[in-house]
């Protein structure tokens, strides 16, 4: 059992760190997404049209670089869906129907 506990300890530690860093990016997330519900409905067809076509030009690069990285899955389902949800709120500032 004594040989064990370095091994517990060292995957406790890691485990606070991961759960620290996972409560850090969400707390950013939850900023982010208040922002993005309080911004978005102030803008004018015009700004919701540039910034969709800029943001969409930056996320395609964005995802270019991603095609290097080594990431799960996960990130990419993440990615994706919080990008075609931020779209489709800016699409309807300027394309009422969508």
């Amino acid at each position: 059992m004594a040989d064990r506990q370095p091994s517990l300890q060292a995957i406790a530690a890691q485990t606070a760190e991961v759960t620290t860093r996972i409560s850090r990016l969400a707390g950013k997330a939850v900023v982010m997404q208040k922002f993005i519900e309080l911004a978005v409905p102030t803008l004018s067809a015009t700004q919701a049209a540039d910034i969709h076509r800029q943001l969409r030009k930056t996320l395609d690069d964005v995802m270019a670089l991603m095609d290097d990285a080594l990431l799960p899955p996960d990130y990419h389902t993440a990615f994706l869906d919080k990008t075609n949800e931020v779209m489709r709120e800016l699409a309807r500032r300027f394309e009422p129907d969508v």
